[in-house]
């Protein structure tokens, strides 16, 4: 059984987010981005009958939105009015920004869930649409490639999971993982201008240190068809001091390279949109060559000397230089030697330049 998700469709949620509209349309219009004044409250009659609610409703839905983290004053002359907003990524917050096409149209939040992959996958077995955005604020079982655990406290990240329904045969779907590492890389870069790079095969790093990780999970349908899931964690307000020592070394955050908290609704929107380029791009066979000339442009592993391990071609490690990202997302290595090897997958340690 799925935890209980917040999604705006059930009826008293719909009220609520209606009711939040208006007041921050009456917030926005009065200048509540520049402190505003205090024509920023909304009397209750004039909101009841803009929604044909009746008081009751009004402060229920009102109650509502102050238990999910809205900050909402009231003046017994004037009405209501709206402080401040959560920065926690609700559905209905997402959509009202998000300029995407298909990707994160349906999408689910979560207070805590043990992966949000995990609940991607049921929710793919029964019958969810491609595009499916599933975020969640806490999770208490993340999980990292090769069954790693992926530490994902509240307020702090964003952990989130996408549902997609590819068409491409099985064996031309692994480089995906590469091109998804590409997209969150050049949002970072575009947003924050930090030197975000890709570390083969799919994480994202920031001077060395990773920020984001990503999983893909193909899972086979009933029907014959194929589901893929692509689970991604985003280290986004980690302050000094709140990375485990265990990780304090190789982890960074968003919040530690630019000195000052990120607000990660936007992050999200814009994440959603570069990924929906990149899927789109990798449904079309055509594009594949442009995905991977950005994979290999933003790469911070070609070129580098490279160990490789955990992989049937070099269960005791392969040493060597990253001379290539080829066609098929395979990377090949040269070792001092002169041999050379090509790997589909493994875990890659670079070496420091001297």
């Amino acid at each position: 059984m799925l935890p209980a998700a917040m999604v705006p469709g059930d009826r008293d949620r719909k009220k609520a987010v209606k009711v939040l509209s208006l007041l921050r349309r009456a917030a926005e219009v009065s200048g509540w981005a520049r402190g505003g004044g205090s024509d920023r409250y909304l009397p209750a009659k004039e909101i009841c009958r803009s929604l044909s609610l009746d008081p009751e409703a009004l402060y229920k839905a009102i109650a509502s939105l102050r238990g999910l983290g809205y900050e909402i004053e009231e003046d017994a002359g004037r009405g209501f009015r709206l402080l401040s907003s959560p920065d926690i990524p609700y559905p209905w917050e997402l959509a009202a920004g998000l300029s995407t096409r298909w990707l994160g149209r349906t999408a689910m939040f979560f207070p805590e869930v043990t992966s949000t992959n995990e609940i991607v996958l049921q929710l793919a077995r029964e019958g969810a649409p491609a595009g499916l955005v599933v975020v969640a604020e806490r999770q208490t079982a993340g999980r990292g490639r090769r069954g790693r655990e992926w530490l994902s406290p509240a307020q702090q990240g964003l952990w989130f999971s996408l549902l997609l329904r590819p068409a491409l045969p099985p064996e031309k779907i692994p480089p995906l993982a590469l091109h998804t590492a590409g997209a969150v890389a050049l949002t970072i870069r575009e947003l924050y201008q930090l030197n975000a790079e890709v570390k083969w095969p799919n994480d994202v790093m920031i001077g060395g240190r990773k920020v984001c990780g990503i999983l893909m999970e193909m899972r086979a349908d009933a029907g014959g068809g194929r589901h893929l899931v692509i689970g991604i964690g985003v280290n986004v307000n980690m302050a000094p001091g709140e990375l485990p020592p265990e990780i304090e070394a190789t982890a960074t955050s968003l919040r530690l390279e630019l000195k000052q908290p990120v607000c990660r609704l936007p992050l999200l929107q814009n994440l959603l949109v570069n990924l929906e380029r990149c899927y789109d791009q990798f449904a079309d066979e055509s594009k594949h060559a442009d995905l991977m000339d950005l994979a290999r442009r933003l790469s911070c592993t070609l070129g580098r000397e490279v160990v490789v391990r955990g992989t049937d071609l070099a269960p005791a490690g392969f040493a060597g230089q990253a001379v290539a990202i080829e066609a098929d997302g395979s990377l090949k290595v040269e070792a001092a030697s002169g041999e050379v090897r090509w790997f589909h997958a493994g875990d890659v340690s670079v070496r420091p330049e001297r």
